[in-house]
């Protein structure tokens, strides 16, 4: 972690707390790297946030058909 950039950690959709890089917090940082990315899709897709709930699904949940891509 000391070797990258924070332009690199954010490009990349990296978790930025460095605790979460410690072995032992591994599926936090798991779960922290997929909320980075399922914030960047609902950017990059216009998906609406409430939308996804009010069917009772968190936009983690969400497929790529469901992005009717």
């Amino acid at each position: 972690m000391a070797t990258l950039s924070p332009d690199f950690v954010a490009r990349h959709h990296l978790p930025a707390d460095r605790d979460l890089y410690a072995e032992c917090h591994f599926l936090t940082w798991i779960a922290t790297r997929r909320d980075l990315i399922a914030q960047r899709m609902q950017v990059i897709y216009q998906i609406d946030a409430q939308a996804s709930t009010d069917t009772g699904r968190k936009v983690n949940d969400l497929t790529l058909a469901d992005l009717a891509i």
